[in-house]
């Protein structure tokens, strides 16, 4: 069962502790999704407090929306305080000469150190949860190959960054995330 995989890799990387304070981050898409469903089953066992965040980049302004109701909706479902954070990706590109995909990559790294730092700090949270998964771990490593990263530099993603911002769900392949989304009850996640 996931919830007991995810478990196994909280306890092996000691990524939670009792009465934990976490900012999670959730864009609306399956593995944000999942982790927070996951973190909320966990919730009572670890007696943690969980506050859902979400950016809308704005790229897709209809998909955006409906992904930020979603995340709101589902987070008033399950009685998580909702914080929702917007930049317009577009205009940052425009102004810094970026692809698309850099400045929505330069808008997230900006969302994790500033935004996510100060919610951090406003309910005296402890920890940030992302929903990187074991497909993301490969997708990482294979990018700083192309990249012509040396040996040093060729390492992946870790369960826990800096102390707090931690990533339950990395040893989980994105095919069995999907697989749980399906026999959650129907509506409740979209898979992209």
């Amino acid at each position: 069962m996931l919830l007991d995989r995810v478990r196994r890799t909280i306890e092996c990387y000691h990524l939670l502790g009792k009465s934990d304070r976490l900012i999670v981050g959730v864009s609306g898409g399956v593995d944000s999704m999942v982790l927070l469903h996951l973190l909320n089953a966990l919730r009572q066992e670890f007696s943690l407090t969980l506050i859902v965040a979400h950016i809308s980049h704005g790229l897709r302004p209809k998909e955006s929306e409906k992904e930020a109701e979603l995340v709101q909706q589902e987070s008033r479902r399950l009685g998580l305080t909702y914080e929702h954070g917007h930049f317009n990706v577009k205009e940052f590109q425009k102004l810094g000469g970026l692809s698309p995909q850099d400045g929505a990559r330069r808008i997230r790294f900006y969302f994790l150190n500033s935004l996510l730092e100060s919610l951090l700090e406003k309910y005296d949270a402890n920890k940030i949860a992302l929903g990187h998964n074991a497909d993301d771990q490969v997708e990482t490593v294979l990018l700083k190959l192309i990249r012509g990263t040396g040996l040093r530099g060729l390492k992946g993603m870790l369960p826990i960054r800096e102390g707090n911002v931690i990533r339950p769900l990395l040893e989980v392949w994105r095919e069995e995330i999907e697989s749980f989304a399906g026999e959650v009850p129907c509506g409740l996640f979209q898979p992209a």
